[in-house]
């Protein structure tokens, strides 16, 4: 289904990548020449080691640190992809930064015949990353490729962005823009920390569509039927919908894991069937900045951050559970019976 799609083009876009990097040196779009790189850049050898407890922490998601008691879940750590005799199992891209993992939210640029508008996103230089997984969990180790930046307007613990310019079989110059997230190993109570305080999404949003499940399916087929709608309603009833997103807790399903009980998988399992048989729909919110997001929307009230790359079964939290919001009000029934009825 999705997830082969995405995968495709994912593998399609590496290699183009890994190419353009055997040819050339990567070049920062800004801050320090060329020359000066390798002094700005840390080093894997100069940069500190992580402490004992962090490392930790990021090598073993099924021993996460409790949360703190004014969060409503914790989200755990990521670790690498699973890979056996070299062949990656997953082929979500994530990298560290300062200690934390980063996980690919949407990938941009002209292999999506994207303008060149997102470029304004693009903020500080920040380092180079080189597709190194050896050296897990050291600094700048991870499967991405390319300039390190910072993203204008949003927190730099929360979104940084990779910059790669490339030429394709033509000599045509091209961009790749991916954006990642850090969405594991912290804590969450209500949906502001999330949609408020990293998103901004009260302040940015500048349009609503959505598109059913079915819908969905068909756009990662690549078929005809993915077909976004308006919603049809006011401005004033989305803006309570969004103060009502911002309000609603936090809801996190873990997945099973080595120290799981088989009534945890069953229940887990039987979690996701029925995820899977409710109707459901995508919103898709469009920023004023040109970023945009999904929420996968269910009937009962549960509402799923959800970014491009993701696939239909996957999770920014790095596939460790499942994440959500629980709503409810005249607001969410507005959209609910847009959406279904």
């Amino acid at each position: 289904m999705s997830k082969q799609v995405r995968v495709s083009a994912f593998s399609v876009l590496l290699a183009i990548l890994l190419l353009a990097s055997c040819a050339s040196e990567p070049q920062p779009l800004s801050g320090p020449s060329p020359d000066e790189t390798v002094e700005a850049s840390p080093s894997l050898e100069e940069s500190p080691a992580p402490p004992a407890s962090e490392e930790t922490a990021l090598l073993s998601p099924d021993q996460p640190v409790p949360p703190e008691p004014s969060h409503a879940v914790y989200l755990p750590p990521v670790t690498l992809p699973v890979s056996i005799y070299g062949f990656m199992l997953s082929y979500t891209s994530r990298f560290v930064y300062e200690g934390r993992v980063y996980v690919i939210s949407s990938w941009r640029g002209s292999f999506y015949n994207d303008d060149e508008s997102l470029k304004q996103l693009i903020g500080e230089w920040l380092g180079t990353l080189d597709g190194n997984m050896e050296d897990w969990p050291a600094e700048f180790t991870g499967n991405a490729i390319g300039d390190l930046y910072s993203v204008k307007g949003y927190r730099n613990d929360f979104r940084l962005c990779v910059y790669v310019e490339y030429a394709d079989e033509d000599g045509t110059n091209r961009y790749s823009l991916a954006f990642y997230e850090h969405l594991n190993d912290i804590g969450l109570t209500a949906g502001a920390d999330l949609y408020g305080d990293r998103l901004h999404l009260r302040e940015r949003w500048s349009a609503l569509k959505y598109q059913t499940l079915s819908n969905r399916k068909g756009e990662a087929e690549g078929l005809s039927s993915a077909v976004y709608h308006d919603l049809g309603i006011s401005d004033v009833v989305i803006s309570a919908f969004i103060d009502t997103l911002y309000a609603a807790p936090f809801e996190f399903y873990k997945a099973p894991g080595k120290e799981s009980s088989e009534e945890e998988v069953i229940a887990y399992e039987a979690f996701i069937r029925e995820r899977e048989r409710m109707e459901s729909a995508y919103l898709i919110f469009y920023m004023n900045d040109g970023m945009d997001f999904y929420l996968q929307f269910y009937e009962d009230g549960l509402v799923q951050y959800r970014c491009p790359e993701m696939g239909l079964n996957e999770d920014i939290t790095g596939g460790y559970g499942m994440l959500f919001v629980r709503m409810s009000g005249e607001s969410f029934d507005t959209v609910n019976n847009v959406c279904f009825y």
